[in-house]
């Protein structure tokens, strides 16, 4: 018998008339309004992000640009932009009515940092600009909440293929409660575009939190709400008057005859025209509503194909796209490996992603990654934690990191737990030692301190490295090892660094461990256990503790310490030992001659007074003075941002705790960089705000020192400390 293939290959939906639930009818409901009022809603730490480094000069320097650029003769956009993004703001201000850029317009990253400092007042700009060229301007809007900005959302998720991933991010960023207060009224209108797109938008959020849509809809009536739940609840693609309309055309760089075919589950392979009629499913895909069907259509291949096979397929159909130079228009040959790929299409994608580092190519490295993210499972854990570690790009890297946390949440994990997860053993055993075959002779590669790997002979020699094979020795075995301890060497370096860092971070930020966690990831781990038997451990109860040799949990005393199985361990940092207990560890660390990972025992430690926990401020750090060439030094590390320029001084520096900001507020104030006779500054004040760039309003709720993390705290203020000359 004749296996039966898919009937949406023998009788594609575009073919169809579109069937409607019997119990739904379209609904329209004619006043709605969404609601009122716009809203930037920043990341924790983005806005300063997006304002970037301010430009130098003095106020003369600007006021040149500004006839440059503002004269009765104009200027160039972006030179405009320039000067509004980082000019002082009395001097930027006063020229925003005078800035109306072409809708052609590529400003790119300028929009950015107009956004985060002049918000509401460059909205309209923004959205024109983001509107009349999506793939270069669209980032921009993606914090900016209103009717119009849900409205082209809408329209790029549902129509446009190269912004459909930015209106992905929006309606992430902003969520199915937001996204159904202002998409509702267009939902049930009566116009045909916008409720085609409304309606789209929703049922893609509602896969979020189908609960939060309802919400918002009861938010217009119960009327509405029944409507929107009616809609929610009718089959894929049954959308208010729609009819199927005729698919896009065939691709012209994909042959379906040479394209590797399905296989049916119950035997036999896809004949062309079906495999053919699969490929412009898949091209359809992205527009449900316009293709009534596609994603049931495409279920039911799924259904009845072999997952290998469909892998095969779609990898197959991703190549020739590539091997046509990677077209925008038919970015659904990427789709296709989200939808249908495997651990094994992971491990062909991920090294592609990793390399596309060109401006141009970020939109196919965001498609890639989402692709990994969607087949999902331990593989494409592995490789996004490998992408977000070993990227050349901090974009990159913050995109890998972003759909990690994808994973990690749909587990119900955090991304470090995932991480703690994904740290390879390399295939050392329980002691950490690794076995390499010669044939005739054996080498035991074990880590050193600085997790370095070396070798160790049948002699007990130590090398660095593997000798040359001898001509006793087999040459297949003898170059396997070589090329092994070769990657492993390379490996090792790689994760040991993601994991110091992780682990400083732990310890400053106060990250904890169960005792299950912490046996499996780190105490029982065999390459991270060599970086965590070199520090001191804490629960919160107060004890600490180290890894002794035997795995077991010693304290300063070296007597045996049980972990209550409900204990929370965290890395302690110096702040939390009392300074007896810091001195015993100090001693014990010397008498076993441990070298630490990185600074902990030895670290500055600035313990918070009962007073300073309760208050705002710290006034023990006011009036002090610092040279400013040791501040622009602190504003090179990782995390300080300074104030932009007014009247070419800073008047301010900051760095990010938590979800808040600590912010040193300068006398006089930061010059510019190219000026050379600046006197020494004063900390006027040091305190702790929602945001650097303004004091707290009547009503919000009170910021305490004390409800940050200690450890950052202290580092916080080690670090001031570290540049303050003279006190008051």
């Amino acid at each position: 018998m004749t296996p039966a293939l898919p009937e949406a290959l023998t009788d594609p939906p575009w073919l169809r008339r579109p069937k409607r639930a019997a119990d739904w009818k379209a609904v329209t409901i004619a006043g709605l309004e969404p609601p009122p009022g716009r809203l930037v809603r920043w990341a924790p730490g983005e806005r300063d992000q997006w304002l970037g480094q301010p430009g130098s000069g003095d106020e003369a320097d600007w006021r040149v640009k500004i006839d440059r650029y503002f004269g009765p003769h104009g200027g160039a956009s972006f030179g405009q932009a320039e000067v509004l993004a980082h000019a002082p703001e009395h001097l930027a201000r006063p020229l925003l009515p005078r800035f109306a850029p072409r809708d052609d317009a590529s400003l790119g990253h300028w929009l950015q940092p107009l956004l985060a400092r002049f918000e509401l007042d460059v909205w309209d700009i923004v959205v024109r600009l983001a509107e009349s060229r999506p793939t270069r301007n669209g980032w921009a809007m993606l914090p900016m909440l209103g009717a119009d900005t849900a409205r082209i959302a809408a329209y790029w998720l549902y129509k446009l293929k190269t912004a459909r991933h930015l209106a992905e991010r929006w309606f992430e960023r902003h969520g199915p409660l937001a996204a159904g207060y202002y998409l509702v009224p267009d939902a049930l209108g009566g116009a045909p575009a916008p409720r085609r797109h409304a309606v789209h938008a929703l049922r893609h959020v509602a896969a979020m939190d189908s609960g939060l849509v309802l919400r918002a809809a009861r938010a217009f009536g119960d009327e509405a709400a029944d409507a929107v739940a009616k809609l929610l609840a009718a089959p894929s693609g049954v959308a208010p008057a729609q009819r199927p309309t005729s698919p896009p055309p065939f691709p012209k760089w994909a042959d379906a005859a040479a394209l590797p075919r399905p296989v049916l589950r119950d035997g036999g392979e896809f004949p062309a025209a079906e495999t053919r009629n699969l490929v412009l499913l898949l091209a359809m895909a992205g527009r449900p509503d316009d293709f009534p069907g596609v994603d049931d259509a495409l279920a039911e291949v799924a259904a009845a194909a072999e997952p290998a096979s469909l892998a095969e397929f779609a990898w197959g159909l991703f190549e020739d796209w590539a091997a046509a130079g990677h077209p925008a228009r038919d970015e659904f040959a990427m789709r296709a490996l989200g939808r249908f790929g495997d651990a094994g299409t992971v491990r062909r994608l991920a090294p592609l992603a990793a390399g596309w580092t060109r401006p141009d190519a970020r939109d196919r490295m965001s498609g890639a990654l989402r692709a990994i993210a969607r087949i999902g499972g331990p593989a494409a854990a592995v490789h996004l934690n490998d992408v977000a570690m070993r990227a050349r790009t901090k974009t990159l890297r913050h995109v890998a990191r972003h759909h990690l946390g994808e994973l990690a949440a749909a587990d119900g994990l955090t991304t470090e737990q995932l991480a703690d997860r994904l740290v390879p053993d390399f295939g050392l055993d329980v002691s950490g030692a690794l076995t390499l075959d010669y044939g005739p002779r054996r080498f035991t590669v074990a880590l050193d301190e600085q997790l370095v790997p070396f070798v160790v002979d049948d002699h007990a020699r130590i090398r660095k490295a593997l000798p040359k094979p001898g001509v006793k020795d087999d040459p297949a075995l003898a170059e396997a090892a070589r090329v092994r301890f070769a990657e492993l060497r390379k490996d090792v370096r790689v994760v040991a660094a993601d994991r110091l860092a992780r682990l400083e971070e732990a310890m400053i930020d106060g990250r904890g461990w169960t005792p299950a966690e912490f046996g499996a990831h780190v105490a029982g781990h065999p390459l991270v256990r060599h970086i965590a038997r070199r520090l001191v451990w804490r629960t919160a109860d107060g004890t600490s503790f180290r890894i002794a040799e035997d795995g077991t949990h010693a304290d300063a005393s070296d007597e045996t310490v049980a972990l209550d199985p409900h204990a929370i361990v965290t890395v302690a940092h110096p702040v939390h030992l009392t300074e007896t207990e810091l001195k015993t560890w100090t001693a014990l660390f010397a008498d076993y001659e441990m070298l630490q990972p990185f600074p902990q025992l030895g670290r500055p430690r600035h313990p918070l007074t009962e007073g300073e926990r309760g208050a705002g401020r710290l006034v023990r750090l006011e009036g002090a003075t610092a040279p400013v060439e040791d501040l622009r030094a602190l504003l090179r590390r990782d995390g300080w941002r300074q104030a932009p320029a007014d009247r070419g001084v800073r008047p301010w520096i900051a760095v990010r705790v938590a979800d808040v900001s600590v912010v040193a507020d300068l006398d006089p104030g930061l010059p510019d960089h190219g000026r050379r006779d600046a006197a020494d500054q004063t900390l006027r004040r040091v305190r702790v705000a929602d945001s650097p760039y303004r004091d707290p309003r009547p009503g919000d709720p009170p910021l305490r020192f004390g409800d940050l993390p200690a450890g950052a705290v202290s580092e916080v203020i080690a670090a001031l400390e570290a540049v303050i000359r003279a006190r008051p």
